[in-house]
């Protein structure tokens, strides 16, 4: 017995408001979490999500990302890219994204999400690159910066699949993924 990873809370990274048509952010999705209505302000949604590079941002998750979110898992590795304001049939203006989560080769990958949904991300890799990126991402959120990249580096100098050895080693830290 052990305790699991840390499960970000009110203590995310930098809010990234989304003002540009453009704006994106890949990583991995850590945390969905409701904040309080406070003063002016109605209660609202945030993600936090850990950057490929190790930095943690939480970005506001407006109704349409909100219904995005919904088709994908905490821990995945997912591209939010801003469409900007848009109008719905009705007349109303709302925000507009494109979500897109990356799908492993093999049996879980599923095809019976939309089509917008399975879309390789903007920057592909090998899959077991990409694997091992997000496993190492995973392991920097629950380990810190540092200790995870420091693991990570030395599984992959060792002989072998580097993924299955990370993923024994997550497995062995008590870390859920």
């Amino acid at each position: 017995m052990g305790w699991g990873a840390k499960i970000a809370g009110n203590a995310g990274g930098p809010i990234l408001k989304w003002t540009a048509t453009g704006q994106e952010v890949d990583g991995v999705l850590l945390a969905i979490r409701t904040t309080p209505a406070r003063g002016q302000y109605k209660e609202g949604k945030l993600a936090d999500i850990r950057k490929m590079d190790g930095t943690l941002v939480t970005v506001g998750v407006k109704t349409v990302l909100e219904r995005q979110l919904l088709e994908v898992k905490i821990g995945q590795r997912i591209h939010i890219k801003y469409l900007g304001k848009e109008r719905g049939t009705a007349g109303q203006e709302y925000h507009n994204f494109e979500l897109t989560p990356w799908i492993e080769d093999g049996p879980s990958a599923s095809s019976s999400r939309p089509q917008t949904l399975v879309a390789p991300p903007p920057q592909t890799q090998p899959a077991v690159q990409h694997s091992f990126d997000t496993l190492t991402a995973i392991l920097i959120a629950a380990k810190g910066k540092d200790a995870g990249e420091a693991i990570a580096g030395a599984i992959k100098s060792m002989d072998g699949d580097p993924v299955e050895r990370l993923k024994k080693t997550l497995t062995a830290q008590g870390v859920t993924f």
